[in-house]
């Protein structure tokens, strides 16, 4: 058994697809992140891209896309998740942080912290959904259109308040232009209802899924639906447009978006926390 680390985003993402395929939804962070670093221009921040082999084949991947990521690793067992850290710890003992299944994290950090000094914390634990198929919700009024230049400070002024509420202060990054970039992509829609009043962003693709993220309905307009409808629509489109399912992340700590997903057909496929290190 060994750690393999490749220098060329494209031929990690052909190397790691057909094995990440196996469990899709569960995988869909680590196949989009790749996906995602293979098309973008190089920069002087490479990411990190493992590679764990056996005589057998491949046994599990791991992508870092920046410096300042945290360290996404597929499901895999104990002894290679251990193998895993003790190869990165050589290579980036500056590593911020872990994302994967419950058992994955609490392995990598077992080691992690054992040998750097540092402690961990899990800043978010999140439920994987899966849907196939649309349950239309009740009628909210409304439509959900792309967003425009015009829409540029709601949107940008949303993702702010988005990541206020979903994102652990540790995990930010300052001056986030997300916003702007899900404008370029023409990726960010609002539901609209005599104005703006729910975003959602189709995040990215994977072989065959689609990716949703950014749902946010200002205090305002909630309890409206106003987030239900704008997620099914979204999601009927991806599924029209050729996506066999669609997938997000949700906090599981959080009653109501897990509620809101279920009624329109979502359905938990698996689990994942996103784990912090620090000096404290």
């Amino acid at each position: 058994m060994q750690v393999r680390y490749l220098d060329d985003p494209v031929t990690f993402q052909d190397l790691v697809q057909d094995f990440l395929a196996g469990d899709e939804a569960q995988n869909s962070l680590i196949l989009s992140i790749a996906r995602a670093v293979a098309a973008a221009p190089r920069t002087e921040h490479a990411p990190l891209l493992c590679l764990v082999e056996s005589a057998a084949g491949l046994e599990a991947v791991a992508i870092r896309s920046g410096p300042s990521r945290s360290l996404c690793i597929s499901p895999t067992n104990r002894a290679i998740t251990l193998l895993l850290a003790e190869s990165v710890f050589e290579t980036a003992p500056d590593l911020t942080g872990v994302i994967g299944t419950p058992e994955d994290t609490e392995a990598f950090c077992d080691f992690w912290c054992v040998n750097t000094g540092r402690t961990s914390r899990i800043s978010m634990k999140m439920a994987i959904y899966e849907l196939t198929c649309v349950k239309q919700p009740r009628d909210s009024g409304g439509r959900l259109r792309l967003g425009e230049l015009t829409d540029r400070d709601t949107i940008r002024s949303w993702v702010d308040e988005f990541e206020s509420e979903s994102i652990p202060t540790v995990n930010r990054r300052p001056n986030s232009n997300t916003g702007d970039r899900w404008l370029e992509r023409k990726s960010v829609y609002l539901w609209d209802h005599n104005g703006p009043v729910t975003m959602v962003n189709a995040a990215g693709r994977t072989a065959h899924g689609a990716i949703i993220n950014g749902v946010y309905t200002p205090p305002p307009h909630r309890r409206k639906g106003y987030a239900s409808a704008a997620v099914a629509r979204l999601s009927q489109q991806l599924l029209d447009e050729g996506a066999r399912f669609c997938c997000l992340f949700t906090d599981i700590s959080n009653p109501t978006s897990n509620a809101i997903y279920a009624a329109i057909g979502y359905n938990r496929v698996g689990h994942s926390n996103q784990v912090m290190f620090s000096n404290d």
